[in-house]
C-alpha cells in the first residue's frame, strides 16, 4: 500500500495547476480530469519527481463514482490522506430556462461528486481514510449572483456540507472549504471579460491564482491543525465593501 497521496480533481483548471506547481518538495499526487488529453499536458510539465497517477473521469454522471472509485484505489494500491475539491462548472442565464437535466449535472460536478468521493474516503471500512479535506467554494456563495443561480446554490451545498461535516467527521478529520473572490480563470475569463476592471470593488485591488493557493498551502500544513468547519474567504476585502 502507497501511502500518503493527495486527490486533487479538475487538475487542469487554473487555480489547481498553480497549486500543483508550487509544490516544491516531492507529493504524491492523484489528479483528476474529464478531459485526458489536457491532464497528459499538464502532467508532462511537471516534476519528476512527483508519484503521480492520474484518474480520468466525467462527474456529470455520478452513478457510479463510488463504485469507480473505490476500484481505482484498490488496483493502484494506494491510500488518500488528501483531497482537494476544484471541480466546479458555471450555468449563465435565467433559472426560468435551464431544464432538470442541466441543473442535475451541474449539482453532480460542483457538489455530489464532492460528496461521493468524501463518503468513499472517510469509510471506517479504509483503513487509512483522509485526514484533511478542502472544498473550493466561492464568495458568490454566501451573496448570491444574478443569472448565476446554480453555481451560487451548489456552493452553498458545499459551504453547508463542510460545517455539518467538521463536526460529523471530527476529530480524525479536518474539513474546510475556501471561498475566493473573482480570480481570472479560465473557467470565469468569459465572465469577467465584461467587467473591464477586475479590481473594481476590491480594497486589495485584483487577486491572483497564487493568493488563493497560499492559503490553500496553509489548510494542507500542519500550522492548520485546530482549523476546521471553516468556510475561508479570500476574497481582497471584496465582501466587506458593500457599495459594490
Amino acid at each position: 500500500m502507497k501511502d500518503n497521496f493527495l486527490l486533487i480533481t479538475s487538475a487542469t483548471s487554473s487555480i489547481a495547476v498553480e497549486l500543483i506547481n508550487s509544490f516544491i518538495e516531492p507529493k504524491n499526487l492523484v489528479l483528476h480530469a474529464r478531459n485526458e488529453v489536457e491532464l497528459d499536458l499538464i502532467i508532462a510539465k511537471l516534476s519528476v519527481h512527483h508519484n503521480i497517477i492520474k484518474w480520468v473521469y466525467d462527474f456529470e454522471h455520478i452513478e457510479d463514482l463510488g463504485t469507480t472509485l473505490k476500484q481505482f484505489i484498490s488496483e493502484n494500491q494506494i491510500s488518500i490522506n488528501e483531497f482537494i475539491h476544484f471541480s466546479g462548472v458555471l450555468s449563465l442565464g435565467s433559472i426560468r430556462k435551464i431544464p432538470l437535466s442541466k441543473s442535475l449535472k451541474i449539482f453532480n460536478v460542483n457538489f455530489f461528486s464532492a460528496l461521493e468521493i468524501i463518503k468513499i474516503l472517510t469509510s471506517k471500512t479504509n483503513a487509512k481514510a483522509a485526514k484533511n479535506i478542502i472544498l473550493i467554494s466561492s464568495i458568490s456563495s454566501i451573496f448570491g449572483e444574478k443569472g448565476n443561480s446554480l453555481y451560487v446554490s451548489s456552493k452553498s451545498a458545499l459551504d453547508g456540507l463542510v460545517r455539518s461535516l467538521s463536526l460529523e467527521l471530527a476529530p480524525s478529520v479536518r474539513i474546510n472549504s475556501v471561498l475566493p473572490g473573482a480570480i481570472n480563470t479560465k473557467m470565469t475569463s468569459e465572465t469577467l471579460a465584461k467587467d473591464n476592471d477586475l479590481s473594481k470593488g476590491y480594497p486589495l485591488g485584483e487577486g491572483r491564482s497564487l493568493d488563493v493557493v497560499n492559503y490553500i498551502e496553509f489548510l494542507l500544513s500542519d500550522k492548520s491543525r485546530w482549523i476546521t468547519g471553516q468556510n475561508v474567504i479570500v476574497d481582497g476585502g471584496k465582501s466587506r465593501n458593500i457599495f459594490f
